[in-house]
Parts: C-alpha cells; structure tokens; sequence
C-alpha cells in the first residue's frame, strides 16, 4: 500500500543567528573635547560625531585618533566658513551638510575611540573651531 506523501509527517532543521551586541548605548548624545586627551566615560569603543568649523581657507583636514593612528583626511580647497562633519559611525564626510567622499584620502580609517583616556586631534593649516559628539556604551549582562 502507498503512503501518500502530503500524509506523511516532515521534520526539518534549520539555525537561526541573533547578532547581539552586549552594550547598550546613551539616549543623549554628549560633548566631547577634541586636541585634549579626555576619558569619555565610556566602557565600550564608541564611534564619534566630530565638527570642524573653518577659519580659513586650507586645502586639507584631518581627524587623528591618536592612540591607534588611524585617521580620516579629507583634501579639496575649503573655504572660511565651511563645516566639515566627520561621522565616524556612518562612515561618512559631508561639507555644509552635503558628501565630500571622493575627496577622502584612500588610506582613511573610520574609527571608533576604545575606553580609558585618550585623544581625538584636527589637523590643518588653517584656524579651526571643533566639536565633537558621542553616545557613551555600557557593557550589560
């Protein structure tokens, strides 16, 4: 006698992967301070919003974490005035809010900045003003 196969009973097996992280992050985003070694209170690598506000022409700036050397370098020719938005977490620049990537230095590395002191630092041969915004990370069981 034939079984009809919609009568018989399947079992099938398959995994299912949760990627999750084991910190949590602020509601609020912080101030930070740039070209001054800080502890930013995190307990997790965050990645930063720094905001580079022109005084002059230049035709580079760069955004160094110093404790890893890895930097973002942007070169085109700025004007006073312009607004530089280095978006470590995005992997982004944008120059008064529109993106400049064509004009990041292929040996850039977007970083995040790890727990403890450390410093965030401009680079540029022109007056700047610098910002910087974070959300700290706490690690949770």
């Amino acid at each position: 006698m034939d079984i009809p196969v919609s009568m018989t009973p399947h079992t099938a097996r398959f995994s299912v992967v949760f990627e999750c992280s084991t910190w949590a992050d602020d509601v609020e985003a912080v101030a930070g301070t740039v070209d001054l070694a800080q502890d930013y209170g995190s307990q997790a690598p965050f990645a930063p919003v720094i905001t580079v506000t022109l005084g002059a022409a230049t035709e580079s700036v760069q955004v160094t974490h110093t404790g890893s050397g890895r930097f973002v370098h942007v070169a085109d020719a700025f004007a006073a005035g312009d607004v530089l938005v280095f978006d470590m977490s995005a992997g982004k620049v944008t120059r008064n809010g529109v993106t400049i990537m064509p004009k990041v230095s292929i040996d850039s590395v977007f970083f995040a900045v790890p727990p403890g002191l450390q410093t965030v630092t401009v680079t540029t041969d022109a007056d700047y003003v610098a910002s910087m915004t974070y959300r700290r990370r706490y690690y949770y069981a």
